[in-house]
C-alpha cells in the first residue's frame, strides 16, 4: 500500500469512534440517572460533594424517612473539588428503596451493579475503574453481543488526554478498542 493510502486510512479510522454507536447518554431522556429511575424511589448521582443529577424522591417511600435521610446523608460523598482538578471527578450513586440506602462507588463490584440496564452498568462500571466519564456530543454507547461499547474522555483541559473506545464484556472485563490522544496545548 502506498505511503499516502496509509496515511488517509489510519486518519480515517483515528476520527471514526463514534462508528456504529447508536446512543447518545448525554441526554436528557437516555442519561444516567433517567436509566436508573426504575432502581428505586430516588437515584441522586454525584461527582465530589455536589449532587448533579437526581430522579425521584430520595426516602419518599420509606417508612421512617429520617432515618433514611440520616443515612441517605450519611453516605454522601463529603470531599470537595479541588479548584485546580481537571476532568469530572469521580462518580458516586446512591438509589434509595423504600427503608434501603445503597452507596455505589468505586470500591462497588460488578455483582453490585447487576439491577442496571446494560449500558448503565457499562457506563458506570468505567467511571468506578477507570474514572473516564463518557465523551457527550454525540453518539456514545452501543449494546451488542459482545458487551457495551462505551466511547469516554481523559481530557484533562489544554493538558491533553484521549478519546478511548472501550468495550465492556457482560463479564465486566474493560478492553480498549481503539484510542485517539491529542497533545499538550497549554502555553507558559
Amino acid at each position: 500500500m502506498k505511503p499516502l493510502a496509509c496515511l488517509t486510512v489510519l486518519l480515517l479510522m483515528s476520527c471514526s469512534l463514534r462508528r456504529g454507536l447508536e446512543t447518545d447518554v448525554c441526554t436528557s431522556t437516555t442519561s444516567l440517572s433517567a436509566s436508573l429511575a426504575s432502581l428505586g424511589d430516588g437515584v441522586a448521582l454525584f461527582r465530589h460533594d455536589a449532587m448533579f443529577a437526581s430522579t425521584g424522591v430520595p426516602c419518599g417511600a420509606a417508612t421512617d424517612r429520617a432515618a433514611c435521610e440520616a443515612e441517605f446523608n450519611r453516605l454522601k460523598p463529603v470531599q470537595p473539588r479541588n479548584a485546580r482538578a481537571h476532568g469530572a471527578g469521580p462518580l458516586t450513586i446512591i438509589i434509595t428503596r423504600k427503608d434501603s440506602v445503597q452507596r455505589l462507588d468505586a470500591k462497588s463490584t460488578w455483582a453490585d451493579l447487576s439491577a442496571f440496564p446494560p449500558a448503565a452498568r457499562a457506563q458506570a462500571w468505567v467511571e468506578f475503574k477507570r474514572n473516564l466519564a463518557v465523551l457527550c456530543g454525540g453518539p456514545n454507547v452501543s449494546e451488542g453481543p459482545e458487551g457495551v461499547r462505551v466511547l469516554v474522555s481523559s481530557h484533562e483541559g489544554c493538558f491533553g488526554g484521549s478519546d478511548i473506545l472501550l468495550i465492556v464484556s457482560p463479564d465486566g472485563a474493560i478492553e480498549t478498542v481503539r484510542e485517539k490522544s491529542y497533545p499538550q496545548t497549554c502555553v507558559g
